[in-house]
């Protein structure tokens, strides 16, 4: 059975967090100096392990295995945030890197196939899972075109300082895969609360990013009755939805002030003193 060489990984991740280490964080945004050199320094780990690397044109860094497929891919992104956890996609990568070295140091797996990764701008400096996307052959060029970097540079331009505009793009295999794997630092303390080590992932956050714009009048929130609000008037097509929306607004306020008038009348005792009773806003 393949045994993990517990410090040699530790030694990696530490090593990768030099390249554009702060304090107790990195900062190693996609396609910067720091990245690039991360990736130069993990395309020779790879090959160290006897894997095959490369860096492809939006620098992918990949080590392919030489024993035919089926194979595993595993890994994670090695770019951050602009002021990043150390182990933030970084434990993936460097966990790749060290099965990859497992298995083929075992003589029961050294047969089997598996390719190591570490994708670009996972973090959206450029484009969100730019890698990943270029790799999978669903990134939109007009997106590509348009992207720039939190700095303003045009993805174009930083390829080119960076020597990739010119390097093919790397895709899937068709045949080769019958899997991806990628392990990740835990973000929401449960595993930690519930004094766990590891777990596998069954359902994760999905965000979605829009602009919408609202016609109407501008006009007080609280004290406003639905049924005058401008925006519900002229949202729905459908004028017969519009009148049953403006119907359940009227029986909405209608209950309201019954509750409020009750309410004021429990203090103050009578209708007539309930109603010259002060209210604030």
């Amino acid at each position: 059975m393949p045994q993990i060489n517990a410090e040699r990984l530790l030694n990696d991740l530490r090593k990768l967090r030099t390249f554009g280490a702060v304090d107790t964080g990195v900062v190693r945004p996609a396609l910067s100096e720091a990245d690039i050199e991360s990736r130069q320094w993990l395309k020779a780990r790879y090959e160290d392990a006897g894997l095959d690397g490369s860096i492809d044109g939006v620098a992918n860094v990949f080590g392919r295995s030489r024993n035919d497929g089926p194979a595993l891919i595993i890994g994670s992104h090695s770019d951050t945030q602009p002021r990043g956890g150390w182990l933030d996609g970084a434990l993936g990568v460097i966990y790749g890197l060290e099965i990859a070295r497992a298995c083929a140091e075992d003589p029961t797996t050294a047969h089997l196939a598996v390719d190591a990764v570490s994708w670009q701008d996972e973090e959206s400096n450029f484009i969100g899972c730019l890698g990943s996307r270029s790799w999978c052959g669903t990134l939109d060029p007009a997106d590509e075109a348009a992207a720039r970097g939190r700095d303003g540079t045009p993805l174009a331009e930083a390829l080119r300082t960076c020597g990739l505009h010119d390097v093919p793009r790397q895709q899937i295999e068709d045949g080769r895969y019958v899997g991806y794997l990628e392990a990740h630092i835990e973000q929401g303390a449960y595993l930690e609360d519930a004094g766990e080590q590891i777990g596998v992932v069954t359902a994760i956050v999905g965000i979605r990013g829009m602009t919408i714009t609202f016609d109407g009048e501008q006009n007080h929130a609280g004290t406003t009755a639905r049924c005058r609000n401008r925006t519900l008037r002229g949202c729905p097509p459908d004028q017969r939805g519009v009148s049953q929306s403006r119907g359940r607004a009227n029986r909405v306020d209608d209950r309201q002030r019954q509750h409020r008038t009750r309410r004021v009348i429990d203090r103050a005792g009578t209708r007539r003193n309930g109603l010259t009773v002060p209210r604030s806003g």
